[in-house]
Formats: C-alpha cells, sequence, structure tokens
C-alpha cells in the first residue's frame, strides 16, 4: 500500500470521532475491540478491491471514448453497454450475499416486464386494438419488500446496524412485526411453518421460494471503513492508492459510513436509471443441466428457468398479438407500388391507402390485420413476406425507369462539358507545347560551338502536361555532354571512363581517393628495384599465356590457405589474374582466368582489404594492399569489373560488407569470416587471427 505502518495499525485499531463545530469542535480517539478491528480490516480489503475495480473500468471507458474536430463526442449518444447478470442463487444455506444478488435480478426482471410484457400491452390499449391481457408475475411488490423506505427489509438493516444492542435475532423479530401481513414473506413467527428456524425467513421470488439465513446479516452489512482509514490511504506513496481513496470533507468525515446493502440499493437503481435511458436487447442463456454435462438436457431445470425467466408470458404476449407494427406512413410508401391503385400517388388519406393495399392482396381486416390509430397491426409474419415479396418484384422496374431518365441526362450533359473542355485543351496544350519548344530551341542555339556544351543553360520551365518529355530531354542532353566531354580527351579517354566507373560503385559506399591518376603498371617503374627483372618476367608471361597487356600490378599481402599473410605481387591483364612471387615474379600456383571471378567484396571502411570470389574448385583470394603507398583498392577492383564487363558484357557485382564469408582453403568446404576493427595504430599486414574459430579480423585505423 506504500503507507506508514504506524498510521496505518493506529486506524485499524483506534477512530476518531468528531462532534461539535470550530472552537466547541473536539476530537477522541475510541480504541477498537478485536471483532470492531477485524471488521474494519475486511473492510479495507474490500474498499481496496471495489475501488480499484471502478478505477479499472474508468481507464478502460476513458480509453474506449474518442474525439471528434478536436472537441470531446456526446459518448453517451453511441455507446454499447454489455451487462453480464449474475444468476439467481438458491443454495441450501442462503446469507446477506444472496439477498443482494437476488434483490438484483428481482430489478432486472421488473425492468424487463415494464420494457416488454408491460410496454407490449400497453401499446394495443393506446391504439385502441381489441385485446385480452395476459397474466404475468408482477414482482414490484417484492422489489418494495426489500428496498422500500423507509420500511424495508435494507431500512430495517441499517436502522439494527445504528443501534449497539441489536442482534441478528432482534433483527429477525423486527422484520416478523412490519411484515407479517406481507403475502410475499414468511417466518416461522408468521406462518408456524416447521422447515423454517428460528433464524430464518422466507421470500418468494418471482424465480421460487428463497429461505435465509439472518445470522451475520448484521455484521456483513455494516461497512466500518471510517475517516481514519481514508487518511491513512491519502498518506501512500503511490499515486494510484492516493486516487482510489480521495480525501472525505470535513461535513462527510462526521457521518458514519453508508451500509453495504444501502450502497448495494444506490448502485442498483443508478443502474436502472441507465438502462432504462438506453434501449435495451436481452441474450437469455439457458443452463441445460447443473452437471456441466454436453448432449444432456435437465427437462426440470430449463423449465424452472424458462419459467422464472419470464419466457412464456413474453412467447403468449406474441403469440395472442400482431407479430409486426408499422405507422401508416411507412407502411404506405413502402408498398404503394404493389398496387395500381395507390401507385404512383393515392388521392385519398394515408391511412386510407393502407387499406386500398391490403384489399388488393385480400387480406382479411377479422383475423389477418387490424387498424389502430396511428399504426397498422399484422397478424402473420406470412402477410408481410408477400408484401416484401410483391415490392422486391416491382423495385427493378421502377430503378430501371429511374436510371434510365437520370443516366439520359447526366450522359447529355456530360457529353456536352467534354466537348467543350477537350476543344479547349487541346488548343492550349498545343499552344503551351509550341511556345516550350521554342523557347528551349532559343536557349540552346550553338550549345555545339560551347564550352560547357550548354551546362550552365537555364531550361525554360516546361507546362505540366510536358513534364515527362522535360525529363528526358535533359536526360539525354546530359548524356551527349558527358559523351562530347570525354571524347574532347583525346588519350586519356579511356582513364576517364575508368575513373567514372570508379565513382558510380564507391561513391558513398567506401573512402576512396577521386583524384588520383591510375597508373596501372606499379612494378614496371623505375621505383621498383626489380622493374627490368618484372618486365621480361612480364613478356615470359604474355607468351606463355597469350595475355596482351597489363591491367593492374604491384605488391600486395596475400592470406594463403594455412590462415598465413604472404608477400607476393600480383598481375591482372587482359584475361587473366597471376599470383608471383615477389623477387622472381614467377608464378605462384596457377594462373586465374578473369571470367572465373564471380563477384568483389570489400568493407565500407578505410582499409586496404579485396576479396575476390572464385567459381569452385579455385579458392578465393584474400589481398590486403596496406603495401602500397597509394590508395589501391578502387583501381584494383574497377580495372577487374571493367575488363570483365569488357569481355562478357556482365558487370560482376561489387559488395560492401562489415563481415565477409569466404573460402580459402579449396576443396575443403569450410567457411571464413572476415571481419574489420578500428585501431590507433594501422599495422603491416592488417590482415590477423581472431580469437573466434576460422575468423580473421583486420585492422584499420
Amino acid at each position: 500500500l506504500g503507507t506508514d505502518a504506524f498510521s496505518l495499525k493506529r486506524s485499524l485499531t483506534t477512530r476518531t470521532i468528531t462532534s461539535g463545530i470550530q472552537r466547541r469542535m473536539s476530537t477522541i480517539t475510541v480504541p477498537l475491540d478485536y471483532d470492531q478491528a477485524m471488521y474494519t480490516r475486511d473492510a479495507l480489503a474490500k474498499a481496496l478491491y471495489e475501488r480499484l475495480f471502478h478505477w479499472l473500468v474508468g481507464k478502460i471507458n476513458s480509453g474506449l471514448r474518442s474525439a471528434s474536430n478536436g472537441k470531446e463526442d456526446n459518448h453517451d449518444l453511441y455507446v454499447i453497454g454489455l451487462l453480464d447478470i449474475y444468476g439467481f442463487e438458491i443454495f441450501e444455506h442462503n446469507s446477506f450475499e444472496q439477498l443482494n444478488i437476488n434483490y438484483c435480478n428481482e430489478k432486472l426482471q421488473q425492468l424487463f416486464i415494464e420494457l416488454t410484457l408491460k410496454s407490449e400491452q400497453e401499446e394495443y390499449v393506446r391504439e385502441g386494438i381489441a385485446w385480452e391481457p395476459v397474466k404475468y408475475f408482477d414482482n414490484k411488490p417484492i422489489c418494495e419488500l426489500i428496498e422500500k423506505k423507509p420500511i424495508g427489509i435494507i431500512s430495517l438493516l441499517d436502522e439494527a446496524c445504528l443501534v449497539g444492542k441489536s442482534t441478528d435475532s432482534s433483527m429477525l423479530d423486527k422484520l416478523n412485526q412490519n411484515f407479517a401481513k406481507n403475502q410475499h414473506y414468511q417466518s416461522y413467527a408468521t406462518v408456524q411453518d416447521k422447515s423454517l428456524s428460528d433464524s430464518n425467513f422466507r421470500l418468494k421470488h418471482y424465480a421460487g421460494d428463497v429461505t435465509y439465513d439472518v445470522r451475520g446479516f448484521l455484521d456483513k452489512n455494516k461497512d466500518t471503513l471510517f475517516s481514519d482509514i481514508i487518511v491513512a490511504m491519502q498518506c501512500s506513496k503511490y499515486q494510484l492508492v492516493v486516487d482510489i481513496f480521495p480525501q472525505v470533507s470535513a461535513v462527510d468525515a462526521k457521518k458514519r459510513p453508508e451500509t453495504s446493502g444501502s450502497q448495494f440499493r444506490t448502485a442498483m437503481n443508478a443502474l436502472i436509471a441507465n438502462l432504462v435511458s438506453c434501449q435495451p436487447h436481452y441474450i437469455r442463456c439457458i443452463k441445460p443441466n447443473d452437471q456441466k454435462k454436453p448432449s444432456h438436457l435437465d427437462f426440470a431445470r430449463v423449465s424452472h428457468q424458462v419459467r422464472y425467466l419470464g419466457l412464456l408470458e413474453n412467447v403468449r404476449v406474441r403469440r395472442a398479438g400482431f407479430a409486426n407494427r408499422q405507422t401508416f406512413e411507412r407502411f404506405y410508401h413502402r408498398y404503394k407500388m404493389t398496387s395500381t391503385k395507390t401507385w404512383p400517388n393515392y388521392k385519398g388519406s394515408v391511412k386510407d391507402g393502407v387499406v386500398e393495399l391490403l384489399k388488393s392482396q385480400n387480406i382479411s381486416s377479422e383475423t389477418e390485420y387490424r387498424l389502430g390509430k396511428t399504426k397498422v397491426f399484422i397478424r402473420n409474419p406470412t402477410t408481410l413476406f408477400l408484401y416484401e415479396e410483391l415490392r422486391e418484384k416491382q423495385m427493378p422496374r421502377i430503378v430501371m425507369i429511374l436510371q434510365r431518365v437520370w443516366r439520359r441526362y447526366r450522359a447529355k450533359k456530360r457529353y456536352q462539358q467534354n466537348k467543350a473542355a477537350s476543344k479547349i485543351q487541346l488548343l492550349y496544350r498545343s499552344y503551351k507545347a509550341n511556345k516550350w519548344f521554342k523557347d528551349v530551341c532559343r536557349s540552346f542555339a550553338g550549345v555545339n560551338n560551347m564550352k560547357d556544351y550548354g551546362r550552365r543553360v537555364n531550361w525554360p520551365s516546361p507546362p505540366s502536361v510536358l513534364s515527362r518529355a522535360y525529363s528526358l530531354l535533359v536526360q539525354v542532353h546530359k548524356v551527349w555532354m558527358a559523351e562530347r566531354m570525354i571524347k574532347s580527351l583525346g588519350t586519356e579517354e579511356p582513364a576517364m571512363r575508368t575513373k567514372a566507373l570508379s565513382l558510380e560503385i564507391f561513391r558513398g559506399k567506401k573512402p576512396w581517393t577521386c583524384g588520383r591518376k591510375y597508373e596501372n603498371n606499379y612494378l614496371e617503374k623505375p621505383t621498383n628495384p626489380l622493374h627490368n627483372k618484372c618486365g621480361e618476367a612480364f613478356q615470359k608471361i604474355f607468351k606463355s599465356f597469350g595475355d596482351s597487356n597489363v591491367i593492374y600490378a604491384d605488391y600486395i599481402f596475400k592470406l594463403n590457405g594455412n590462415g598465413k599473410v604472404e608477400r607476393r605481387g600480383v598481375l591482372v591483364t587482359n584475361l587473366h589474374i597471376f599470383k608471383l612471387h615477389p623477387k622472381t615474379f614467377r608464378i605462384r600456383r596457377k594462373e586465374i582466368p578473369l571470367v572465373s571471378v564471380e563477384s568483389i567484396s570489400v568493407s565500407p571502411n578505410s582499409d586496404s582489404l579485396v576479396i575476390i570470389h572464385i567459381k569452385q574448385p579455385d579458392r578465393d583470394l584474400v589481398l590486403d594492399l596496406s603495401i602500397c603507398t597509394y590508395e589501391g583498392v578502387s583501381e584494383l577492383v574497377t580495372v577487374i569489373v571493367e575488363q570483365i564487363q569488357r569481355m562478357t558484357g556482365v558487370r560482376i557485382p561489387v559488395v560492401f560488407s562489415n563481415q565477409i564469408t569466404f573460402n580459402n582453403s579449396r576443396p575443403s568446404k569450410k567457411d571464413y569470416v572476415m571481419t574489420f576493427q578500428k585501431e590507433q595504430t594501422q599495422a603491416s599486414p592488417s590482415i590477423k587471427k581472431a580469437k573466434a574459430p576460422n575468423t580473421f579480423v583486420t585492422v584499420y585505423n
């Protein structure tokens, strides 16, 4: 509860009584005996359960409410409520709880009688229809016996709770004195029935006679939730507890708490008032047996439920009465197309029109219908079905007439409007298109002789209908402008196309150097002490394998099949990829055809790792270009992708990922994983074995 233990103990074991007002007000703390403290504890437990339940229901209802146009709707007008009614209880031992439950069922049964049986019969009388009333059990007297003020069972219970020396037996004597002549009340003192003990009384409910034992009535009716308990709950550190126990005003603090019976009576009256303001619909549930067995019907149990639910009376009213009733206006306007005398209009009154409709189908006024003051009452549902069938047969014809007239009018009107609009649109669009194309030709006149080929020329704003054509023309101009610029480079055109491909592959995906010139063959540069030896080795390779030119060559670090990093030379020609010894430049292992390359994987980081995935049975190439003094990843990847596309017409995929799976030990099927880690200082080579099995890590800064 989150409240102070001492305050809670004091509120459960003492009671504060305040008398007088202002300066004459005095406060007395009265200790409670054992029984009173127990009742106070139980009252607190019940109050916690009840108030928490009401708080939860309030939160649910608040969440279901909707707002419209920024204002709260009057949601009470649009509520669908479900009321689950607990059943009538008749046990071997019935106490105060059963009295309240059965009282609730009596009140709801009374509402059902008033809204169905009673209102049904009253309507016949109001409309002047000859009617023989159906007798039904009116449980209003039993409701008054329980709830009436000041002489009712609940009122007498409250009075007994106020008297300090009252007992359950004295309370029963009080009931006997007041209800001895009431035909719905019985006790041993009033009827001398030996089946009733000295502590019992019997009420004749609509569902049957119920015998109640008064022992414990006074204790259960008392609500000892005094203001001391509420003050203790107000000191809780939990806001929920404070909210469900609002502060009691000074006036209410002096009052004695309302008894459980009075609280239940007040709640029932509020519920009935709420139900009366709505339009109730009933779903009656019949319990087939008490053993909860499937496919087993206890006839006595079902008959008892049907009887006390009032279903027999309801059925008798329906069978003796009329199955359908409608106002004259509704009946006439709904079915007037079924007779030629009333369609399309009837010159007489609406009531006479209804009579003509009924006569047209030879409906007998003696047995099948009655005319009230404002409504027509039809006894047999088949009569109404007949008119509905006739109406259904006539509706297609009427609808077709209305549709034909309306469609002709609408089509003619729309045709005239569309014809005029189309002509106006055609002329205006032609004018706008011709004007825009003339403006484009004027703006780009002599564009072939401009230095930037019209790059800085502002396009005229196109009309909306030419937005697609504008986009296509801009794209065509950009392609033409790029081609002219590239061709103007002369011998530098291939290098520019390679750099454009690098931009397409790496832009926004991995850090790379765009301004560096790709030099392709770095092994034969004079800065390499072994460049002469390297050149001779390249010539031998070209003669042996038929290659014609070098597209990339330099020193690299390579991960071998044993997971060790070795320094090697790599040679990429127009046909193959060769792994070379770093000093003799002899081919290591065997050549790899470019057409066997499936894809290339790199990371999105600033490292120098390139993994070239090769078709089986060859293993993947894991290359580390950190030995290079330049950013070489973009150049190596681009020249390989460009050459393969030139050979096969297909661009292999370049995958950017922080975790790359590769196979470096084929024909073994074991795969490895390359991860990436950022460090302050980058080592060379940058590939290391990770602690996890079959995993390598590439460090970068």
